[in-house]
């Protein structure tokens, strides 16, 4: 009870200041009579995006499912990436300049060449997405495994222990907390990943509804499509949370706690 108590009173100033400023810029738009194309209300901005969300909720369900496949894909190619630069030398110098080099070039520049290649399908927006994603994995994933105790490794050699129990029991517990932290910046890079690639050629998405009420002026729309966009990716990053707090409990809420490598 104590330890919620807590958390209200560190999550409240936020908060309250989110509220503050929501309700100054009410205020100010009734005050001053800010035409809604200029600056929308926030009460416009909430109406459309709960109350009239028949439009928003498809495109919302397209940018979700760019965002769950982009992030699978790049997740699954950073973490195979690490492994391989992990467990052989000659991969690590091979592979080390091509995944610097890929961050090196626009991805909004390679949206193009996407969609000539693949079309307007769904597949150039999960390869941006996973192009954003991959890289965070891939170096917090190969930084967490190189970075164990080698005084340990050394002792659990002398006692017997296998290459395959030192990797699953001690290099990639070592590991988790990284992939984890990797996990949070990429799950949230993704849904700005997907929305860019819908500039870039899409009828369907957030992107696209947000550049439709551009070329329209209809700004509260776009406004809507921007503040359900914000609410997906503070959903998914306290997603990764949770399962950050449930695969290393010994790390929850910052603080680390004794963990045993070797079950």
């Amino acid at each position: 009870m104590e330890q919620k108590k807590n958390k209200f009173k560190e999550n409240l100033p936020p908060i309250l200041l989110i509220l503050g400023i929501v309700a100054l810029w009410e205020a100010a738009s009734l005050w001053f009579k800010i035409p809604d194309y200029l600056l929308p209300r926030p009460s416009q901005i909430i109406s459309i995006s709960f109350l009239k969300r028949a439009s928003l909720y498809a495109h919302l369900m397209v940018t979700l499912e760019e965002v769950l496949l982009g992030f699978l894909v790049g997740f699954v190619v950073g973490y195979i990436l690490a492994l391989l630069m992990f467990f052989s030398e000659t991969l690590r110098k091979a592979l080390n300049p091509i995944v610097v080099i890929s961050q090196t070039i626009p991805v909004i520049a390679l949206g193009p060449i996407l969609v000539i290649w693949l079309g307007y399908n769904i597949w150039p927006k999960i390869i941006v997405v996973a192009l954003i994603v991959f890289f965070p994995v891939t170096v917090n994933t190969f930084d967490g495994l190189v970075s164990c105790d080698p005084d340990l490794i050394t002792l659990l050699k002398s006692m017997g222990a296998s290459k395959w129990q030192i990797f699953t029991k001690v290099q990639l517990m070592n590991a988790l907390p990284f992939i984890t932290s990797a996990t949070k910046v990429a799950i949230t890079y993704s849904v700005i990943g997907a929305v860019v690639a819908e500039w870039i050629g899409s009828d369907k998405g957030l992107g696209a509804y947000i550049l439709q009420s551009n070329a329209q002026i209809r700004t509260p729309q776009m406004f809507a499509a921007i503040l359900i966009t914000s609410l997906m990716g503070i959903l998914m990053f306290f997603v990764a949370q949770l399962a950050e707090n449930l695969l290393i409990p010994w790390q929850k809420g910052g603080k680390t706690k004794k963990k045993k490598y070797i079950a």
